[in-house]
């Protein structure tokens, strides 16, 4: 393929189509998480998925149990299914209260990280 030449469009499956098209692994693990960090680079995006809690001495505790990395392209596609779904469910069930504590504004380095 010459650089002046461009990839063949593949058409998008239905919401049926990509049900119908999906398979899940058996005994697919299943994670609870209530933080994500987000880092970015020039070629994909990683996604830090961890559980944060309060101690006792009132200091947040983050642990990072899973990364995820994505293209930016389907970090994009994703923002807008969670976006669409988030909707949905703020039309049945009410709106979503407000995070009392944002992680996304951590920026030291975590500990035990090359």
């Amino acid at each position: 393929m010459d650089s002046k030449s461009k990839p063949a469009e593949v058409p998008a499956l239905t919401p049926e189509q990509a049900v119908e098209a999906t398979v899940q692994i058996p005994n697919m693990p299943l994670m609870y998480f209530n933080h994500a960090r987000v880092v970015s680079s020039n070629f994909d995006l990683r996604v830090f998925f961890g559980i944060g809690n309060i101690t006792a001495q009132g200091q947040q505790a983050l642990v990072e149990q899973l990364c995820v990395v994505l293209t930016p392209e389907f970090a994009s596609q994703l923002t807008a299914s969670l976006a669409t779904t988030i909707e949905g469910f703020e039309r049945r069930f009410g709106k979503l209260r407000e995070p009392v504590v944002i992680s996304s504004k951590i920026t030291r380095k975590p500990k035990n990280t090359p």
